[in-house]
């Protein structure tokens, strides 16, 4: 045998073979730590490379504007102008009777003069329509309970001859004068006045549906008369108390 696998020497041939495993354990030790030591510092790398790439596109999502269609305007001070409502319908011929409602309407009236009734006139079927409002074609009467107060057939120079257009929505308007005083058949202006109190004014179109407002009636405004002083002049000293001139005594 050679001497690589015999060792010779003064020393037993284990102690030799002991130097050479020890040898050869710290260079394998050596060869491993060092192996280690560059695969970690290689995976280090890597991994804080993966980091920043994820950070860079975390921070480029967060940065991308979103995306707008069409053409962009920028704000200003004045404020939007509202839409406008659409345009109203159209009569396309007149109004039949039986589809017109009149309702009367009555503003805070006072007794003791003559009282305007303002009348809507609505359409109940088509969306509009024309419609003469006359003494021939609109009735209004008012009443107290069981009381008859007053009547535009006893009175038919209250109504006006008028044309309005009568929709379902928007009405058409026509005003109507209560003398204030209850009405006969002769419609005389000698009748007596219509009391303060709770009233109920009922109109219709002939043929057509009649409608009822309740009003109340107020007491006339008391007149404020302001009265003017004049001024008195005191009588001169050459006039006697009446008025007269004074005479001088006889010598």
């Amino acid at each position: 045998m050679s001497s690589v696998t015999r060792p010779r020497g003064p020393l037993p041939a284990r102690v030799y073979w002991t130097r050479r495993l020890l040898v050869l354990a710290v260079a394998f030790a050596l060869v491993f730590g060092l192996g280690r030591l560059l695969g970690g510092s290689s995976d280090g790398s890597s991994g804080s490379g993966g980091t920043a790439a994820q950070a860079a596109a975390d921070a480029s999502t967060t940065t991308t504007p979103a995306l707008t269609y069409g053409p962009t305007v920028a704000p200003s001070g004045k404020k939007s102008r509202k839409p406008k409502p659409p345009p109203l319908p159209q009569p396309q011929g007149p109004c039949a009777d039986d589809e017109v409602v009149v309702q009367p309407l009555l503003k805070a009236p006072q007794g003791g003069g003559a009282v305007a009734i303002g009348l809507r006139i609505y359409s109940n079927d088509s969306q509009a329509c024309t419609f003469q409002v006359s003494p021939s074609s609109v009735v209004v009467k008012l009443v107290s309970g069981k009381d008859f107060i007053w009547s535009s057939q006893e009175c038919p120079k209250s109504v006006p001859t008028v044309d309005v257009i009568a929709r379902r929505t928007v009405p058409g308007v026509a005003e109507v004068t209560w003398s204030g005083r209850r009405s006969d058949s002769a419609c005389r202006t000698s009748t007596d006045w219509a009391r303060p109190g709770w009233y109920h004014a009922i109109g219709a179109a002939l043929g057509g549906e009649a409608t009822d407002t309740q009003f109340q009636l107020l007491p006339r405004a008391a007149a404020t008369i302001t009265r003017t002083a004049t001024p008195t002049q005191s009588p001169s000293p050459s006039q006697s108390p009446s008025g007269a001139p004074s005479r001088s005594p006889r010598g």
